[in-house]
């Protein structure tokens, strides 16, 4: 074997390594999801029990109104109403009853979806290889058998100016426990 079928040999590895992609942790079936009807109401725990990048206690767990954007809460419980495009998520605060309204798409598989792109701007369109801004935000509801409460996150902040690039990214999928009172 020369030097130049060793490179080649090399290089096609290295293209194999690169166009794949890692998995987004834990993943969650079909058959493990039910479908969320409309007049869907319940109520769960504040705090994550478990989150597919790892296993957290119940002091360091994201909370779930921090994933709404209410990041200063000391609820414990959070009731969660479905209804006619609109998730509204009901919880108390210092002995004051609030509630959050979001407006929602029902997908056909079962699950809500809210999604927030904020910008996405591309210079020229379709290849942004001189400018590009995206800032991206969409989060998934679902419900599980076991009526779990999953929320999968995922989030996109990136930016190009010609061939110069920076940013990050992520997703992780998050669970809430039922309460028993419904």
């Amino acid at each position: 074997m020369n030097i130049l079928d060793m490179i080649k040999n090399i290089l096609f590895i290295v293209v194999l390594i690169l166009l794949n992609s890692c998995g987004s942790g834990l993943r969650v079936s079909q058959s493990q999801l039910k479908p969320i009807e409309n007049d869907f109401t319940k109520s769960f725990s504040n705090h994550s029990f478990k989150t597919s990048k790892s296993t957290v206690s119940s002091k360091t767990s994201p909370k779930l109104l921090e994933l709404f954007g209410i990041p200063e809460s000391e609820a414990e419980l959070v009731s969660v109403l479905f209804r006619n495009d609109s998730l509204e998520l009901g919880y108390t605060d210092k002995s004051v009853l609030k509630t959050v309204s979001f407006p929602v798409k029902q997908k056909s598989k079962g699950y809500l979806e809210i999604l927030s792109v904020t910008k996405k701007i591309q210079i020229p369109p379709f290849l942004p290889f001189l400018y590009s801004n995206v800032d991206f935000n969409r989060l998934r509801i679902g419900i599980t058998n076991n009526d779990e409460l999953i929320i999968d996150h995922k989030w996109e902040k990136s930016g190009s100016v010609f061939i110069f690039m920076g940013g990050g990214g992520g997703r992780t999928q998050y669970f809430f426990s039922p309460l028993n009172d419904n």
